[in-house]
């Protein structure tokens, strides 16, 4: 019997090994066989894999894949602001609870009007570590997102390794404080650590330290804002020989193609000390991303307007007619369609402290404090209607005025044409009496990147909104604010797609010469390659002449 019981026990414990093997290797197979994010250059990659809760583990390593020693600082969107959600600490390696943050994003995708596993929202991680060179101490910083679905994350585990590449580095003082005979004095009267140096990195484990966050401190939000995908600026003169302008779109999703659409994230560094008036602009991965899931094809927009001078427009979604409100064509005007969406621009501040950690781990800290670094990002989520994106479609007879949307947006990039963060960018000149362009046009001219192909001007649409109510941002950011673009990133990489998009046609009433150009926003460093690239906006004049 003894014997016999022996073998029981033995089997047991083996078959429970098995257990522990299989289950190891099917997440280790997962992990190799189904990222469902990858950036093109590889840098950053995700995984779902089976777990108890929703947890987020950060894998980071350098470039020669050594692991690094880093603390993350995490936010994202949530139902009515961009929230942080907490701080992942490791060396190589970290983990962190996130399920508190998936069921708020899910009551996001709720609002917005889908279902939670429609859906992902991009989760911004700015990445740092020290680096010591000679005497001196750096902050080093890489500012990244990481697409989490609310429905597929619940009760998985989400893997996203991280090849760090900082951006922009800080200078850490590192001297000791003028107090610190009295920090020393309350520190051997803590107690406890306060539960908030958790949240936050130090550049030391032990003695007089400094510590640092970045903190997601404001967000500006329209929850239902017209947001142009195409614009078509029209003087008097042009309008004088055309017969009629249309705009066309039509996004869908589907098996053979396209399976996803992202509307990428876009940041604007500003480091006080280098140069006050100046700002990097970095496109830093998905916002908001649409999935087909188990559909074969999903339309996201089919609309078509006809504008003609002297009229109010037209338009079509599908095959119901309507006319937008603003909708007379006058002809020194600024026609636009495009969609109804959650704009959002949300500030982070670099902010720092002095603490003092003793022997025994007591803790105490000063009081936070900004340094010369922020940044400020852009976040863009289009509004379901039920059966597709809502519309917007719109007429301004106000090209000048900078207290309507789409002046606003005109007059904006004019104004950084003129400080050289614009350009225009011609297209084939042609003596006939109709012109075509798409988004297809636009990316082939430009040469921009599949990962923000197109530039959606949300920056400037949020810009405007904070100024209708009242509240006058520093030039330097509000400049800021208008160089940034929400991008649009498929997932194939075939670019034909956009050539149904957006279609603009221009209908002459006669053989004219035609000279369009558009504008592009230059210099975006775009992550997901690597490179910098200039972006294109659909902003076209046709130029009549």
């Amino acid at each position: 019997m003894a014997h016999r019981s022996r073998i029981l026990k033995l089997a047991a414990l083996l078959a429970a090994f098995v257990a522990v093997v299989v289950a190891v290797a099917l997440t280790a197979g997962a992990f190799k066989a189904a990222p469902y994010y990858q950036s093109k250059d590889g840098r950053v990659v995700a995984y779902l894999a089976p777990s108890g809760g929703a947890d987020l583990v950060l894998e980071v390593v350098d470039s020669e894949g050594r692991p690094v020693d880093f603390t993350a600082f995490l936010s994202g969107p949530a139902v009515d602001k961009f929230r942080d959600i907490g701080v992942v600490k490791g060396r190589g390696r970290g983990r962190i609870a996130i399920g508190e943050y998936v069921a708020e994003a899910a009551q996001l995708a709720k609002k917005l009007g889908y279902k939670p596993n429609e859906v992902r929202f991009g989760i911004v991680a700015f990445i740092t570590t020290i680096e010591k060179q000679g005497n001196e101490t750096y902050l080093l910083t890489d500012i990244i997102s990481i697409p989490v679905g609310p429905g597929e994350a619940v009760g998985r585990e989400v893997v996203a390794k991280v090849k760090f590449k900082p951006r922009f580095k800080v200078k850490v003082d590192t001297g000791r404080p003028p107090n610190a005979a009295g920090d020393v004095a309350q520190a051997a009267n803590a107690q406890n650590t306060p539960p908030d140096t958790m949240d936050m990195g130090c550049v030391s484990p032990i003695g007089h330290t400094t510590c640092y966050r970045y903190r997601a401190t404001e967000t500006y939000s329209s929850s239902a804002e017209g947001v142009p995908l195409l614009i078509t600026r029209v003087d008097s003169y042009d309008s004088k020989y055309i017969y009629a302008v249309l705009h066309k779109h039509h996004i869908d999703l589907n098996s053979q193609t396209t399976t996803s659409i992202s509307f990428e994230m876009s940041f604007a560094v500003f480091k006080k000390d280098v140069n006050n008036n100046d700002f990097e602009v970095q496109a830093i991965g998905p916002g908001f991303e649409i999935v087909l899931g188990q559909q074969t094809k999903k339309i996201l927009l089919d609309l078509s307007c006809r504008f003609a001078p002297g009229t109010s427009a037209v338009c079509y979604s599908g095959t119901s007619m309507f006319t937008p409100a603003n909708s007379y064509y006058a002809g020194d005007s600024i026609l636009a369609t495009g969609l109804v969406g959650d704009v959002r621009a949300v500030k982070y501040v670099l902010e720092e402290r002095w603490c003092y950690i003793s022997p025994s781990g007591a803790v105490y800290c000063g009081q936070w404090t900004p340094t010369s670094v922020e940044a400020w990002g852009v976040w863009l989520a289009g509004l379901w209607g039920g059966d597709s994106f809502l519309l917007y479609a719109e007429v301004s007879n106000s090209p000048y005025s900078r207290d309507d949307k789409l002046g606003y947006l005109y007059q904006s990039m004019l104004e950084l044409y003129q400080l050289g963060k614009v350009n225009t960018r011609w297209l084939p000149d042609y003596y006939v009496d109709y012109y075509s362009i798409s988004w297809k046009t636009l990316v082939s001219s430009s040469q921009s990147s599949n990962y923000f192909a197109i530039g959606i001007p949300a920056g400037a649409v949020i810009n405007w909104v904070i100024l209708k109510r009242g509240v006058v941002l520093p030039d330097r950011i509000s400049k800021g604010l208008d160089s940034l673009s929400v991008g649009v990133s498929v997932g194939t990489s075939r670019i034909d797609v956009f050539s149904y998009y957006a279609t603009l046609d221009i209908i002459a009433k006669t053989n004219v010469y035609w000279s369009p150009f558009y504008y592009e926003l230059e210099n975006y460093y775009i992550k997901m390659e690597d490179k910098y690239y200039n972006v294109p906006v659909a902003i076209v004049r046709p130029y009549i002449w």
